[in-house]
């Protein structure tokens, strides 16, 4: 299987996006170039998924379950770098263990994305609706209460409104 996982990761780094793809660092973006891409972003569904720009399928990747502690590590490490160069990140918590994280991390292949020449994109899985979080018993979203159950007499002293 390291061997595997030996070509898995120089995939992964081939996959990275080229310097040619890479915006220019030496000529800024204008103001209305920059308001144009965030209305293209804003008012467009994305038309391809990660896969496509970076030619790496989710069939590529290992089940967690097949993979050592080394190479799961290694592997999530170089996908996550993989999505940095393409101006992509995906909200994982750190509370998540990462044989839970790593699917996770890998379904961004078949998520649809767009892909910006400026800024980053961040991917997101959790719903706040806790019985439907991918995060399970580690998401953060069951201690969010909703606007009736929260305490204002606490939040603000007994005689002040909150607002």
């Amino acid at each position: 299987m390291q061997t595997y996982i030996n070509q898995l990761l120089e995939d992964i780094a081939k996959a990275h996006r080229s310097e040619q793809e890479e915006p220019q660092k030496y000529k800024p973006q204008s103001v209305e170039e920059h308001f144009e891409e965030i209305e293209r972003w804003l008012e467009s569904d994305p038309e391809h998924t990660f896969s496509y720009y970076c030619g790496l399928e989710p069939e590529q990747f290992p089940p967690a379950e097949r993979l050592t502690d080394e190479q799961l590590d290694a592997v999530y490490r170089a996908y996550g770098q993989l999505l940095f160069s393409w101006n992509l990140g995906a909200d994982i918590l750190d509370a998540v263990p990462l044989r839970k994280a790593y699917p996770l991390l890998i379904s961004t292949l078949k998520k649809k994305v767009e892909i910006m020449e400026e800024g980053q994109i961040t991917i997101e899985f959790c719903t706040c609706d806790p019985p439907s979080c991918p995060f399970e018993e580690h998401c953060t979203c069951k201690d969010i209460k909703e606007p009736n159950e929260m305490d204002f007499k606490a939040l603000r002293g007994a005689d002040e409104l909150p607002f």
